[in-house]
């Protein structure tokens, strides 16, 4: 399947990967496929996209294509049981380092902004563990499935 064949229209008006609000250049799509590998995500594009879902928008199709794509790619190379270290410093200079795990989030976008608003948002320095039942049963369970993709690959 390529992504590539399907067109971010003009009127779109949500974030893109690449940045700015005018769809990409050529020169750009040549590179897209390479800014959804992971740890190569813009932070400004995970973030824009956050923004997007709380107001109640998704991100182009193209661009969940992609990030489905990348990471069906990632996950299908690790291993099932992965070992985690605290990272060696918190995620601003007055915490320690930590780890925060979460339990089962059902599809609750809005619990999941909560999370995140409580702990601060996923990075190298604040790493999150989101563990089982993602969006079995919440109204907005794209939106939470698209979030913990989106940290993950950035």
């Amino acid at each position: 399947y390529d992504p590539s064949q399907i067109t971010v229209d003009v009127g779109y008006d949500g974030p893109h990967p690449a940045g700015g609000v005018a769809p990409m250049t050529d020169a750009e799509l040549d590179q897209e496929e390479d800014l959804f590998r992971p740890g190569q995500l813009p932070r400004d594009f995970v973030m824009a996209a956050v923004q997007r879902f709380k107001d109640q928008k998704l991100i182009h199709k193209r661009y969940v294509a992609r990030l489905l794509i990348s990471a069906k790619r990632h996950f299908e190379v690790m291993s099932s049981l992965v070992e985690l270290s605290l990272p060696p410093s918190g995620p601003d200079a007055d915490t320690k380092p930590r780890v925060t795990v979460c339990g089962d989030t059902h599809g609750q976008f809005y619990d999941v902004l909560n999370i995140f608003e409580t702990n601060g948002y996923a990075s190298a320095d604040n790493p999150h563990l989101f563990n089982g039942d993602f969006v079995d049963r919440g109204s907005f369970s794209v939106e939470v499935i698209l979030t913990y993709l989106l940290f993950r690959m950035a």
